[in-house]
């Protein structure tokens, strides 16, 4: 239950200097007018109504956990821009400082990277293993 709507030992709200409402309330005579009635009847369901919904929203993790997911995928895909943008700058400005010939055939060896990914993945497994050997037997 919110604290503000939490009575204490003295009969007053928690955090609020008013007297809590309802039969043991210490100082608030209880409504006697039909209108002063139905007027505290409401304001109390609209109490209950906002208590409620606040615990349904608490209450559905798959909803928060969708919408967790949704925001961590955004940020993701932001970062994954923003990345992939920077390597494409970085890419270019070094590609600009080789010589003609040099620049050729790492955009031809880009190129059949592309177009046949698995080999080129294999090969860069194959050298990182290489290499991993050779800085392990260094040590």
């Amino acid at each position: 239950m919110n604290a503000e709507h939490r009575k204490t030992e003295t009969g007053m709200t928690a955090g609020t200097e008013q007297p809590a409402a309802g039969p043991d309330a210490t100082d608030a005579a209880p409504p006697t007018e039909p209108a002063e009635i139905q007027r505290d009847i409401e304001r109390t369901r609209a109490q209950l109504a906002d208590t409620i919904d606040a615990l349904a929203s608490k209450a559905n993790v798959s909803a928060r956990t969708k919408e967790k997911a949704h925001e961590t995928a955004e940020t993701v895909q932001a970062k994954t821009e923003q990345l992939t943008g920077q390597a494409k700058d970085v890419t270019d400005q070094a590609l600009a400082k080789l010589p003609p010939s040099a620049r050729e055939k790492v955009e031809q060896a880009a190129t059949t990277a592309r177009r046949k990914p698995i080999p080129t993945v294999a090969a860069a497994v194959a050298l990182l293993l290489v290499l991993r050997r050779l800085f392990r037997r260094g040590k």
